[in-house]
């Protein structure tokens, strides 16, 4: 047809394949492509098999016996036939009957030599700028009364109240001193007095309490405590001196006037 004998005339019929041309020369290295992205983890391995058993170690230098040398130490022998000697294990003594311990059955209680007296009946107003000596009338307890002993119980003056301590020693005294009319600036002292007799003049020998009170009106406890040393045949006492408006006891089914005394 007109196509086909156009075809032929102008490109002509292709002839066989000629032979293999020589190869080129090598081309340039191209350029490193990036890095793919990682793969996964691989399936994990079986475990091994289990090492061998180590070797025994040395023997140890063990105790072979221990021996009581009954004077608190304990000697220790080793294996290796060496020795130890320890420091002295003794405890402290134990408590007995005639240390100041009651022991009966499983209960252990001290013997502890304490007294408390209070004032507790016919109160009066305290002179001002005057020592005023507590006129002690009740004892409220008393564990060994070969101790304690309250003499001129209730009196007032030159012969007043006082407390008689038969074994010398340290005691601890606490004093709480109640009073009415604590106010308009008064200053109120509380002193330890001391004498050799049951009657006469008593000394101070420590102050215990010295206060300034600026209230309206009010009462106070005045605590305070001390150490003192005493003597057999030594009388004790306590001694207020307010400044002012004459305080009196005050009192309640809690609060009195009183006096402790602790041997230590």
């Amino acid at each position: 047809d007109v196509a086909t004998k156009n075809y032929v005339d102008n490109v002509g019929i292709q002839g066989p394949a000629g032979p293999q041309g020589e190869q080129g020369i090598q081309g340039e290295t191209g350029a490193t492509g990036a890095t793919g992205p990682q793969g996964i983890q691989g399936v994990a391995g079986a475990a091994g098999a289990n090492g061998s058993d180590g070797a025994d170690g040395a023997d140890g230098n063990g105790i072979a016996s221990t021996t009581d040398n009954n004077d608190g130490t304990f000697t220790l022998t080793f294996d290796d036939g060496t020795t130890f000697t320890t420091s002295d294990l003794t405890g402290p003594a134990s408590l007995t009957a005639g240390d100041g311990i009651t022991i009966s059955g499983s209960q252990i209680s001290t013997d502890v030599k304490v007294a408390k007296f209070n004032w507790s009946n016919n109160y009066f107003n305290l002179s001002n700028s005057t020592e005023n000596y507590i006129p002690w009338d009740t004892t409220v307890f008393n564990s060994n009364s070969s101790v304690y002993q309250l003499t001129n119980s209730g009196s007032t003056g030159t012969d007043c109240a006082r407390i008689l301590i038969n074994e010398t020693g340290y005691y601890e005294l606490k004093a709480l001193v109640f009073l009415y009319d604590m106010f308009n600036n008064i200053d109120v002292s509380v002193s330890v007095a001391k004498s050799s007799g049951a009657t006469g003049v008593m000394s101070l020998i420590e102050l215990i309490f010295d206060g300034k009170f600026s209230e309206s009106t009010s009462d106070r406890t005045l605590n305070s405590s001390t150490i003192l040393s005493l003597s057999a045949g030594e009388y004790i006492s306590l001694s207020v001196n307010p400044s002012g408006n004459s305080p009196y006891p005050a009192s309640s089914s809690i609060g009195k006037t009183t006096l402790t005394l602790i041997k230590l």
